[in-house]
């Protein structure tokens, strides 16, 4: 950071250091909401761990850890209060939010959050399978520990203290093993996030790119179980663009999530309302599904935290870019606070 010196007019500043920051009487630090959610994304394509007879074959991610992660005490831990919590997919700023929000269950917040609600519900999942509890831990059919991996930016520590209060989390509530792997973004989005494109893209249902090269069958060059690398735009300006994230056979399915709703119907229904009461109350009943559904772990809001030297307004030129999407190989990005 090189405003402390007056050597610059305006940079980002980390969670850890906005306190320092405001101490300085020449800088102000601004607060801008964004619309990126800080998402950990599970890969449900058969090299993840929906993957095999040591996992959990065929088992929704959702059904078993909806309850795991405390979203507020990763928005104040880790965060340091500059975040909100997510449970749709939409920032409560948005004019598209529900004004009703009742149906939108808060998860990992209160009653649905903690070891009782997240392991009663994983013992439902696996009811009819050889998975089982023993020794605190969840166990595989051969008794060894379940470990997945989670892969977060390397060298950035806002990242890897999310990777980390994920994986403790996961230990304290789920039983269940999570070791965090650093890894650049870049590599990332190539080696894991990107699938193979099949010699023979016509014997698929659909085949539309590296990002969703396939159905779950067509998998990355190397497997991965979660990540935190990328984050997610809500859209809060045209919410209906969202449909690439949720519809099975888009361009960006990398994760290999299938709806257990119609989201191609509903996306298309919003695309052509013929009014904003229409519009509204269809994108009401998406981001409902979306929250009963949990593609991803939808975690919290960020806000984009900008010193800039008292007197100029820095600020605005920031908080214009805040439509940017961030859907790609991106590691750095102005709104989502990567590798400061």
């Amino acid at each position: 950071m090189l405003q402390e010196t007056g050597e610059t007019d305006s940079a980002a500043v980390p969670p850890n250091r906005v306190s320092r920051f405001r101490n300085l009487q020449q800088v102000d630090v601004i607060e801008i909401p964004q619309p990126y959610t800080e998402v950990c994304c599970y890969n449900m394509r058969d090299n993840g761990w929906n993957a095999g007879p040591e996992t959990f074959s065929g088992r929704k991610s959702s059904d078993r850890v909806l309850d795991v992660r405390s979203k507020k005490r990763l928005a104040k831990g880790v965060f340091r209060n500059f975040a909100n919590p997510v449970y749709t997919w939409q920032p409560s700023w948005s004019r598209w939010y529900p004004e009703d929000d009742s149906s939108i269950k808060q998860y990992g917040t209160g009653d649905l959050y903690g070891k009782q609600a997240t392991r009663s519900r994983i013992k439902k999942a696996i009811s009819d399978t050889d998975y089982g509890y023993s020794g605190d831990m969840l166990r595989t059919p051969s008794g060894e520990p379940v470990e997945l991996s989670l892969y977060h930016i390397a060298g950035d520590d806002t990242d890897q203290a999310m990777a980390e209060f994920i994986a403790k989390e996961f230990e304290k509530n789920a039983g269940i093993n999570v070791k965090p792997m650093e890894i650049q973004g870049t590599q990332f989005d190539e080696k894991y996030w990107q699938q193979q494109i099949p010699k023979n893209p016509e014997q698929y249902e659909w085949s539309n790119g590296a990002t969703n090269a396939g159905p779950r069958e067509v998998t990355s060059a190397n497997s991965w179980d979660m990540e935190v690398v990328f984050g997610l735009n809500t859209y809060p300006l045209n919410p209906t663009t969202a449909d690439v994230f949720f519809v099975k056979d888009s361009a960006y399915n990398p994760y290999g999530y299938y709806p257990s709703w119609d989201a191609k119907k509903l996306f298309d229904q919003a695309s052509n309302a013929t009014s904003v009461k229409e519009l509204q109350s269809i994108m009401n009943k998406i981001f409902v599904k979306i929250n009963e559904d949990q593609p991803f772990g939808m975690l919290v809001f960020p806000r984009t935290r900008s010193g800039t030297l008292r007197g100029l307004r820095a600020h605005r030129r920031i908080s214009s870019t805040a439509g940017t999407p961030r859907r790609g190989p991106v590691a750095t990005d102005t709104i989502a606070d990567r590798n400061i």
